[in-house]
């Protein structure tokens, strides 16, 4: 079982190009409910094909340009700039269409890329800006978001085979649990992260004129999705969706009581059950302020002690 960026699957895959069309997504809240729902589930089960089971989607931020050069308030700043690019079709057109040259450049290697001049901006979220250290070498992020493309959580298609139809609802009831917990430490990095590199002197670019690039890149999409369902599939994207309870929708954190904090002020109480807490590293199931559910955790320890015994 494995994290990892959905650009991976997108020529395995074609139905993951979906979420990984620049400007797909309204906002954070329209992808979490587009992901969480039927478009979300059918995504994930395409994957089977190639082997692999699709469990859940994770939240990796929006992601914006950044450059060693000087602010990128339009799509017109992007003209000649070189700009390190993911191992990604979508993303080599989605450049080229700016006018940008893509350089393909290992992520490892992007901050001495930047210093060195071998290329001159690339993108990512708030997380990945700072945890890689390219705030130190590329100080202006302007808020683009064009991109929200998530990371998928993943099994291996043999391995889920040899498993019970009980111990498979169990990896795919904690899956599904953990995405709220995912979310919220997400949410909650992402402001510390920018905080972090603001204070060391990253300036934010607020002033970015995203239509720009909206109008550049949106209309790639019959390029980039030649399959009609995959474009009927854009059209359900862009439908309005319900609204989730206020529970599940928006920036969510766990307070030192254990409740659930909203940035609107409401605060529910959240009792992790045991499947999420098995979907979590030891250390944080020991945190105090992780409330689990007793026979939950009970019910789920004696299984998968019984499937490690197995195994």
């Amino acid at each position: 079982m494995a994290r990892v960026n959905l650009a991976v699957f997108n020529s395995m895959a074609p139905a993951t190009i979906v979420p990984s069309l620049p400007f797909v997504f309204r906002s954070t809240e329209h992808m979490r409910r587009v992901l969480d729902g039927p478009i979300g589930d059918e995504i994930l089960a395409s994957m089977d094909a190639d082997g692999f089971i699709g469990l859940c989607f994770y939240d990796m931020g929006a992601r914006s340009f950044y450059s060693r050069k000087g602010p990128i308030h339009s799509v017109d700043d992007m003209k000649g700039l070189a700009v390190r690019v993911q191992p990604s079709d979508i993303s080599v057109e989605t450049f080229k269409a700016m006018g940008a040259r893509p350089v393909a450049v290992p992520f490892d290697r992007v901050t001495a890329a930047l210093k060195a001049g071998v290329v001159d901006a690339s993108e990512n979220s708030w997380a990945g800006y700072v945890s890689a250290g390219h705030d130190r070498v590329a100080r202006y992020y302007s808020l683009t978001e064009h991109s929200m493309m998530p990371g998928v959580l993943v099994f291996s298609k043999r391995v889920w085979s040899e498993l019970s139809p009980d111990d498979r609802r169990t990896v795919r009831a904690a899956a599904k649990e953990s995405v709220s917990f995912m979310r919220g430490k997400l949410d909650s990095y992402e402001v510390s992260a920018r905080l972090k590199a603001e204070q060391s002197g990253s300036e934010v670019v607020d002033t970015v004129t995203r239509k720009s690039f909206a109008d550049v890149l949106t209309p790639l999409y019959p390029k980039l999705l030649p399959d009609p369902a995959l474009r009927a599939m854009i059209k359900q994207v862009h439908k309005p969706t319900p609204k989730p309870p206020a529970y599940l929708d928006g920036p969510a954190y766990l307070d030192g009581k254990g409740r659930r904090t909203h940035s609107g002020g409401m605060r529910r109480r959240l009792l992790l059950s045991g499947s999420l807490a098995a979907a979590l590293p030891w250390s944080a199931r020991r945190r105090p302020h992780v409330s689990l559910d007793p026979v939950h955790r009970n019910s789920l320890s004696r299984r998968l002690s019984a499937l490690a015994r197995a195994r």
